[in-house]
């Protein structure tokens, strides 16, 4: 068919296991000729879950409203329905109507039950994950991606929606999903504040483009035999948080021997292998300077070189910490460009001594890249050097003016304005700093 949607079964991997890569295979069929501008794609999403139902099943009292789970049998079990039409304006019952019928009705006119219980079915949001953003497939070949869905869990769920013509459709070939045993039965983490692990309103909080002290606290459980355990320790935030400390043990103290490997986006730290018998609170230190509004601190467990890292996820960790998140929240939600300059006076004559200027730049809260420029100019407005004119994405940066124009003399003594602007779809932000030369 060249157009359809297919929701798969429930896919069972036998037990809790993590995840690591999806891959698709996909080939194009038809003509290549059609009357549409628009190719044949397919568009796949996968939902990871705990249990075998995606549905939670509730049984609501008709007297008190509240609501009780229960299993799909006693769901099916509970009494008929009676299902009114509600005046939409009024709000007085009307007729009584079939199932057919008050489904059919607009939802201003969906009435309440009377005299029947009623029983509500929605997404089970416990123990199953949204489904993943679509990853489209428009052309033969095959994609690789990570699953990036929550796990350990053992079930997994597919919808494909395709779309084409007579002469060109997308046909799905194969599906494959790496995945290993969970390395622990659970990870739980907990981000907060070094300085304050149990603010007020539970929410960690700090000044956006700061750099800031936090506390990352994990809790392991190993609650069935034959687990393998872990050996280190990945955190992951943007931008790369930066390592300080590794505690471990109750009380917690510092860890003596561990290997600290910095990446791109983080760091990982290795230690002697943590097992059933050896499992303990442990508490990394980091500093991280947050540029978005909520940036999540990700944390995984590390196994063998060729095992699926274990997620962490958010929740007690630390009775002595009062988040239960991993996110951390900047005070400021809006768009802001904070410019330092080093040294306010520059004698660029080569004796390496206050030779160039150091423009400090860190931009927050904004989304996607901006444009972004910095220039040098006289007092009378009139530029002498283009530094920067370019798009930037939030983060920190550092540029240096060495006292010379565009054509790169040495411009005369005197102040200069180092202006800094940035402008993105709904902001015009500009700052200026004034820069004397002198030789």
């Amino acid at each position: 068919m060249p157009v359809a949607s297919y929701v798969s079964s429930l896919h069972s991997f036998g037990a809790p296991v993590n995840f690591d890569q999806v891959r698709i295979y996909s080939r194009r069929l038809g003509t290549g000729e059609s009357g549409s501008s628009e190719p044949p794609v397919a568009e796949v999403q996968l939902r990871t879950g705990g249990d075998d139902t995606p549905l939670a099943y509730f049984r609501r009292d008709r007297d008190t409203g509240s609501q009780v789970e229960v299993s799909q049998a006693e769901y099916n079990l509970l009494p008929r329905r009676a299902l009114y039409r509600q005046d939409a304006i009024t709000g007085a019952l009307l007729e009584e109507v079939d199932r057919a019928t008050y489904l059919s009705l607009p939802p201003a006119e969906q009435g309440p039950v009377r005299d029947f219980d009623q029983g509500d079915i929605r997404e089970d949001v416990v123990n199953w994950s949204p489904w993943s953003p679509p990853l489209v497939l428009d052309s033969t070949g095959m994609i690789e991606r990570p699953v990036n869905l929550p796990s350990p869990r053992q079930y997994m769920q597919l919808r494909f929606d395709f779309h084409g013509d007579a002469e060109n459709a997308i046909r799905l070939e194969r599906l494959e999903v790496e995945h290993s045993p969970r390395l622990v039965s659970g990870a739980v983490g907990e981000v907060a504040l070094a300085a304050n692990p149990t603010p007020a309103t539970g929410v960690v909080e700090v000044a956006g483009g700061v750099d800031t002290t936090f506390t990352y606290d994990i809790r392991t459980e190993f609650d069935a035999a034959g687990l393998d355990g872990y050996r280190g320790i990945r955190i992951e935030a943007f931008p790369a948080p930066v390592f300080e400390q590794l505690e471990s043990g109750t009380p917690l103290a510092a860890a003596p021997d561990f290997e600290l490997r910095v990446t791109e986006a983080g760091f990982d730290v290795l230690f002697d292998p943590v097992t059933r018998q050896t499992n303990q609170p442990l508490r990394v230190t980091f500093r991280l300077r947050a540029l978005e509004h909520n940036t999540p601190v990700y944390a995984w467990l590390l196994g063998d070189d060729d095992v699926p890292p274990h997620p962490v996820a958010a929740g007690n960790a630390n009775d002595a910490v009062g988040t239960g998140t991993t996110n951390v929240f900047t005070i400021e939600a809006v768009p802001e460009v904070a410019v330092t300059l080093d040294a306010p006076v520059i004698s660029p004559n080569g004796d390496g001594i206050n030779d160039a200027a150091d423009l400090s730049m860190v931009l927050t809260q904004f989304t996607s890249g901006i444009d972004i420029t910095v220039e040098v100019c006289d007092l009378s407005g009139r530029r002498v050097r283009q530094l920067v004119s370019a798009a930037r994405a939030a983060g920190a940066y550092a540029d240096l003016w060495d006292g010379r124009d565009d054509s790169g003399a040495l411009v005369p003594p005197g102040l200069y304005l180092c202006r800094v602007a940035a402008e993105s779809d709904s902001e015009s932000i500009e700052d200026v700093k004034l820069i004397g030369v002198v030789y």
